[in-house]
């Protein structure tokens, strides 16, 4: 059969015969060359640093380089950053090493490598009078721990410390300076300081870090409230004091009786907006818990903490308790209560964290005072199961495992101690 040809195919393309494109322009995806970092001299730059006439850097440089490799890798790095003249020698190579750990441990003469680096960084920062410390828990330089009464919780303190480190639901005022926060450090350290009264029986003396007092006026303007803290070992266990104090405002009108109008009464302590919290489970807010993902049910709060309080008022200022609008009181719960009616100075406790207190109405001052203690432990390894149950903690995505607020705990009261 004879071929046959087949059809030629015309291209879509055409060529710009008139303008052709010149073959000796640079690609486009050539990459320039990278600059030299700004810390260092650059090769034609003829470096004018008084620092090249120091005794170091008059060596030449091969023989300088030679000698840092006796140093450590926090040493290199100490050293690169000390001036443009040691950068140019060492290199900054090593400081993308800082942030990989695994090379840390790798380091022959310090395994603490990051920690050594960040010691030689803070004894130069503090000769400035910084007050800054290297925190090991979030690998950042930043402020000194304060006492409880200075603290106030950062965006860093979560990352320091952890999710579950902080108590943060006692009363604090609108001006900067009126608050007691205590975080964990707080304890470890006050049990160290407190570390041989905590071999003996009886009260031991004070500890100044955990001491913290100041006075708020509650939302309303008739209502002060004064908080006094303390902390101090009890036959050897660690115990935080917290002293509410709610004292009537002179409103300037005199009532029947009852002379300047600045008597307290049950109906100004127990509907206030900033509801008293004494621990994550004694409150006397009557409001529903918030919608949670994981817990369907709404259970209202304990009377416990409510009751307490509306039962020392005289009689012509009680209110009384509402049980409905809490839900029924455990056995354990009825059992204070039953027992409060005969002891005015009766002492109660927590079920689900080692909390006590108690309330008391003072005649001369017209005062209602609400004392509450916390037991913290021995030691450090008892103070970290009694703070899990002393961290409060709520939020729509937390179930009832993770949940440690007054509605819902699977905390229980710890071991029993004794109060001042």
């Amino acid at each position: 059969m004879p071929k046959v040809k087949k059809p030629l195919r015309r291209s879509l393309r055409t060529t710009n015969t008139t303008n052709p494109i010149p073959t000796n322009l640079p690609s486009l995806r050539q990459r320039k060359p990278p600059k030299p970092p700004s810390l260092t001299h650059t090769l034609t730059q003829p470096p004018n640093d008084p620092n090249h006439h120091l005794p170091l850097f008059t060596l030449p440089p091969p023989l300088t380089l030679h000698l840092t490799t006796f140093l450590t890798l926090a040493e290199k790095i100490a050293l690169a950053l000390t001036c443009k003249a040691a950068a140019h020698i060492i290199g900054t190579k090593y400081w993308g090493l800082f942030k990989r750990k695994e090379h840390w441990a790798r380091d022959p003469l310090h395994v603490d490598a990051r920690a050594k680096l960040f010691e030689l960084l803070m004894r130069d920062w503090d000769a400035r009078g910084s007050g800054e410390e290297y925190c090991v828990g979030c690998g950042i330089i930043h402020p000194k721990l304060r006492d409880p009464g200075e603290y106030r919780e950062t965006r860093w303190t979560r990352a320091c410390l952890g999710q579950d480190a902080v108590v943060d639901y006692l009363p604090r005022g609108e001006e900067e300076g009126k608050g007691y926060v205590l975080v964990f450090p707080h304890i470890l350290a006050a049990l160290k300081e407190s570390s041989e009264t905590g071999k003996t029986r009886g009260e031991g003396p004070l500890i100044d870090m955990l001491s913290g007092a100041f006075t708020i006026e509650c939302p309303g303007g008739k209502v002060s409230w004064s908080l006094e803290s303390s902390g101090r070992r009890i036959d050897g266990r660690l115990v935080v004091r917290h002293v509410h104090t709610f004292r009537g405002l002179a409103t300037g009108k005199k009532e029947k009786g009852k002379g300047q109008g600045n008597t307290i009464t049950a109906q100004q302590i127990l509907p206030l907006p900033l509801p008293l919290r004494l621990c994550p489970h004694q409150s006397t807010t009557t409001t529903l818990p918030p919608p949670s993902r994981y817990i369907k049910s709404r259970t209202p709060n304990a009377p416990l903490l409510t009751h307490a309080i509306s039962s020392v008022f005289p009689a012509a200022e009680r209110q009384p308790v509402d049980f409905a609008l809490f839900r029924s009181p455990t056995k354990s719960e009825a059992e204070q209560i039953s027992s409060a009616s005969n002891n005015r100075d009766f002492v109660y406790r927590c079920r689900s964290c080692p909390t006590k207190f108690r309330t008391r109405y003072d005649d001369l001052e017209m005062a209602l005072v609400v004392t509450s203690w916390h037991c913290l432990g021995r030691n450090a390894a008892q103070a970290v199961g009694c703070w899990r149950g002393l961290v409060r903690r709520e939020g729509p995505l937390l179930g009832v495992e993770k949940r440690n607020d007054e509605w819902w705990s699977r905390g229980v009261g710890g071991v029993d101690f004794r109060v001042e």
